[in-house]
C-alpha cells in the first residue's frame, strides 16, 4: 500500500493543498491475494535476466514530515526530498546495499516527484545506479484516463532514454502501480495508443495475474498483511507461471520483500503493525522471495517513512537494514537458477498411485505437491469424488497429521481421511481458523465476519439448527442462490456460521468451510453484482494454520 492522498496533502502540503483526499483502501480490497483466484505456478525465468534488486524511492517528503504524529520513525538526518545532496546521498546507500535501482513513485507531470526524478537521474548517472519509474495510476493530479495516457507517453518521452534508466533487453521498464483501477482491456487499449511496438517493458502491481494478459510482469507492493508471507508469495508466484504457459510468454516475477510495516500513525480503520523482530521478519520474506526464484526481487521500501517499511538508516536501527540488504541481495545474486522442470513439460503428471502438481509449488525445478493413494490413504480417488480439480483446486501442501487425522491442503479446503469410513471429508477449515484464534486477524485482512456466539443454536434440536443456519442466507438473495447451486452445498460449503455482513464495497457471510461475498463494484475478480466463493485452502496458509513442514514442496517423484 501507498501514501494515499490524505497523507501526502500532509507531506507535500504546499504544493497538493488543494487536492481532494480520496478514502484509503481496506485491506480487502487493496490486499486480497490468494484466498479468491485458482492459478499455479511451473517455472520460469525472463530469458537472459539479469538478477536484480529493486527498491521502491519516495521523493515527496519536505519539512512537514517529520513529525512523531507522521512517521513512526525517524530518518538520522531529517531531509527536503528535492535536495540533491540528500537524493546523492540516497544513491550512495543504496548502493553500499548491493541495490541495483531505485524505482522512484511518480505522481505525474509537473509536480515535485517529476523534477525529483531527473535529480535522482542526474545523481545515479555520475555515481553509476540504475532508476525506474512507479508510475502512480491514482495520482490526484489525473482527472481521468485521457491524464494518464498522457502521463504515460510524458514519462515514456522524457525519461525512459535516459542512460541509467531501467532497462531489461534494451527495453526501458516501467512500473505501475494500483493497476486494478482500470480492467484488463482498458490497459491493453492504452498500450496499444502509447507503446504499440511494445519498446517499454510494463510491470503490474497488484494480485490479480490476470492482469499479464496487457502487462510484461507483476508484483505485490506488500505483504506485509500475511502471516505466513512464504505461502502467499509462493502461491501467487504458482499463479503467475501459470498465466505465462497460458499466454506463452515470458513474463516477469519481481517478488516482494519487506523489513516490517507500521501505518499506525496515518488513522486508516485498519493500521496495524508487522513488528521487525530485530531483523529477522526482513530476512524470512528474503528467503521466502527466493524460494520462489524470481526474476527480480523489490524491496518495500527504501524510504516509506510514513508507513514504516523503509530501509533507509533510522534513528532507531541506524545502518542495520542497509546492512542486511547488501548480505541478502549478494546470497539472491549468487544463487543459480533452478532446473528445468520435467522433461515431459507438463505441469502436473501422472505417477503411480496418483498425480503429481507443481503448479502451486511456487519453485519451479520440477518440485510441487502429490496427491495419492499410497498408505491405504485415497486422496487421488477421493478428489475426483470431491468434484476434481474445479471443486477442490490444486494442492498447496503435504499430507500431515492434524488433529490426529491425516490431512492434505487444497487451494479451496483441507480433506481429511476418516479411515472408519473409507474416505475423505472436507475439514471445517473456517471453525479451525476460529479456535486457533485467527477471527481478528480473518476479519481485518480478509473482511472475513465473525462467527456468531454459542447463544446462537441454543435449545435448538439439529434440525432447527441447520433450518436456523440456512434461514442466514435469506438476508441476501445472490448469496443463497449462489450457496443452493453449489452441488452439495452443505457437503462442500458447510452451514453458514456467520449473517451477512455489510463491507461497504461487499457483503459477505462465514461458513464453516468457505466464505461467499457479493460484490458492489468492479475488482479484478468480480464485478459488481457478482457473487464469489473463498478459497479456503489458501486462505488457511496465509493464517499460518499448517505446518511449515507440510508447506515445502516436495521434489518430483
Amino acid at each position: 500500500m501507498k501514501v494515499k492522498t490524505a497523507l501526502r496533502q500532509i507531506i507535500v502540503s504546499s504544493v497538493l493543498a488543494a487536492m481532494v483526499a480520496a478514502p484509503a483502501l481496506g485491506l480487502s480490497e487493496a490486499r486480497s491475494t490468494t484466498g479468491w483466484h485458482e492459478h499455479g505456478r511451473d517455472s520460469f525465468a525472463l530469458p537472459g535476466a539479469e538478477r536484480l534488486v529493486l527498491a521502491f524511492y519516495y521523493a515527496w517528503f519536505d519539512e512537514n514530515t517529520w513529525r512523531r504524529d507522521v512517521v513512526p520513525d525517524m530518518p538520522v538526518s531529517p531531509y527536503h526530498s528535492a535536495d540533491r545532496n540528500v537524493i546523492a546521498r540516497h544513491v550512495d546507500e543504496a548502493k553500499r546495499a548491493a541495490i541495483d535501482a531505485l524505482v522512484l513513485s511518480w505522481l505525474g507531470p509537473n509536480n515535485p516527484t517529476d523534477s525529483n526524478l531527473a535529480t535522482l537521474l542526474s545523481v545515479a548517472q555520475e555515481k553509476g545506479l540504475r532508476v525506474g519509474l512507479d508510475f502512480e495510476t491514482n495520482s490526484p493530479f489525473y482527472d481521468g484516463q485521457e491524464d494518464i495516457v498522457g502521463a504515460v507517453r510524458y514519462a515514456i518521452g522524457k525519461y525512459a532514454g535516459h542512460p541509467q534508466f531501467l532497462r531489461h533487453d534494451g527495453r526501458p521498464v516501467i512500473f505501475f502501480w494500483h493497476t486494478r483501477q482500470l480492467p484488463v482491456g482498458t490497459w491493453q487499449r492504452i498500450r496499444d495508443q502509447v507503446d504499440p511496438q511494445r519498446s517499454t517493458m510494463w510491470i503490474a502491481e497488484g494480485d490479480d495475474p490476470s492482469y499479464l494478459q496487457a502487462f510484461d510482469g507483476i508484483h505485490m507492493y506488500s505483504i506485509a498483511w500475511s502471516t505466513n508471507p512464504a505461502s502467499t508469495l509462493s502461491s501467487f508466484a504458482g499463479k503467475v507461471a501459470l498465466w505465462q504457459t497460458q499466454l506463452g510468454t515470458p513474463k516477469a516475477w519481481v517478488a516482494t520483500v519487506m523489513p516490517g510495516y507500521d501505518d499506525r500513525t496515518t488513522g486508516r480503520p485498519n493500521a496495524f503493525i508487522r513488528d521487525r523482530q530485530d531483523g529477522q521478519y526482513y530476512t524470512s520474506t528474503w528467503n521466502a522471495a527466493m524460494a520462489t526464484s524470481p526474476d527480480w526481487i523489490v524491496i518495500t521500501s527504501f524510504n516509506e517513512w510514513v508507513e514504516g517499511s523503509q530501509i533507509e538508516p533510522s534513528v532507531t536501527y541506524g545502518d542495520k537494514y542497509l546492512n542486511l540488504t547488501r548480505d541478502l541481495s549478494t546470497q539472491f545474486k549468487a544463487a543459480s537458477r533452478p532446473l528445468a522442470a520435467r522433461a515431459t513439460g507438463a505441469p502436473d503428471y501422472d505417477v503411480p498411485n496418483g498425480h503429481f502438481f507443481t503448479q502451486t509449488s511456487g519453485r519451479g525445478g520440477g518440485t510441487g505437491f502429490l496427491v495419492s493413494n499410497d498408505g491405504g490413504i485415497r486422496f487421488w480417488d477421493e478428489l475426483s469424488r470431491l468434484g476434481g480439480l474445479q471443486a477442490m483446486g490444486y494442492p498447496i501442501s503435504r499430507r500431515f497429521s492434524w488433529d490426529g487425522f491425516v490431512v492434505q491442503a487444497m487451494q479451496k479446503g483441507v480433506v481429511q481421511w476418516r479411515p472408519e469410513a473409507g474416505r475423505a471429508y472436507l475439514v471445517n477449515v473456517f471453525d479451525q481458523m476460529s479456535a486457533a484464534g485467527k477471527d481478528e486477524w480473518l476479519l481485518g485482512a480478509k473482511s472475513v465476519p465473525k462467527p456468531l456466539g454459542p447463544e446462537f443454536d441454543a435449545g435448538r434440536p439439529w434440525a432447527e439448527t441447520v433450518q436456523a443456519r440456512l434461514a442466514l442466507l435469506d438476508a441476501n438473495s445472490a448469496i443463497k442462490r449462489r450457496y443452493l447451486a453449489t452441488r452439495d452445498a452443505m457437503t462442500s460449503l458447510g452451514l453458514p456460521t456467520s449473517r451477512v455482513e455489510d463491507f461497504g464495497n461487499h457483503y459477505s457471510i462465514r461458513l464453516q468451510r468457505a466464505v461467499i461475498q457479493q460484490w458492489k463494484i468492479d475488482v479484478p475478480w468480480a464485478r459488481t453484482g457478482q457473487v464469489v466463493i473463498a478459497n479456503g485452502g489458501d486462505i488457511g496458509a496465509e493464517a499460518g494454520l499448517y505446518p511449515a513442514e507440510a508447506m515445502a514442496p516436495q521434489p518430483a517423484p
